[in-house]
Formats: structure tokens, sequence, C-alpha cells
């Protein structure tokens, strides 16, 4: 059993480090924005729907990888994933790594860290 978690451990290090390296601050996404990144906030509609950074499009992590191709001008261009607290973003940015988009960034602490910074949202 702790050979399994050890190996699990290790492989979520190995997958997620090119992630991790690509994390920005709320602070940083801000000045990406400003420059013309993509926002994809990846998470559900009701979670949308509560509160988002103005201009995000909601793509449901579950729905990234069937909605590609809507992304395909952002292929070379900045773009930030978010979500609640920045797991699943994690995942949708290593989706969007996988499929080629070469300038990805996770939202590091998601839209509870936006929230926190006191950056604005919509409703």
């Amino acid at each position: 059993m702790l050979l399994l978690a050890t190996l699990f451990r290790v492989g979520w290090y190995i997958v997620f480090r090119e992630v991790d390296e690509n994390a920005i601050t709320p602070v940083q996404a801000t000045e990406m924005l400003d420059n013309g990144a993509l926002l994809v906030d990846v998470r559900q509609l009701e979670e949308f729907e509560e509160a988002h950074v103005a201009g995000a499009r909601l793509i449901p992590l579950g729905e990234l990888s069937d909605r590609l191709s809507e992304l395909q001008a952002y292929r070379d261009r900045p773009v930030i994933v978010v979500c609640r607290t920045g797991g699943r973003s994690a995942i949708g940015s290593l989706i969007l790594m996988n499929a080629g988009f070469t300038r990805v960034h996770n939202l590091e602490g998601g839209m509870m860290a936006w929230k926190q910074a006191g950056l604005s949202v919509e409703r």
C-alpha cells in the first residue's frame, strides 16, 4: 500500500510538474488579460453564474477535450485556465498542453485567490 501511494505521488509530480511551472498569480493574470490573453473557466455553469472574471470563456472541464476547436486561435497565444481552487484548472491546463497549446497558465488558487486578491468579478 505504501509503495502504491509513493508511485501515485511520483506519477502526480511528473504529470503536473509542467503545469506547476506555468502557474501564475491573480495579479500576473490581470496583466496577461490586459495584454490579450484568453481566460478559460473550467468550472460548472452554476459556479460560473455565481461569480466569474469579466470576459472569461466557460468550458466545463468535462467538455474541454471535445471543444478544443473553439480555442484554436489561441494555440500559440497566452491561455489562462481557472477553476475554484486550482485543481480542475491544473487538469484543464494539462489537456491544453497535450493538445499542443504552447502558452498555457494555471491560475494559482483559482477564483478563491482571485477574490481574495480583491479583484473584480461579474455575476
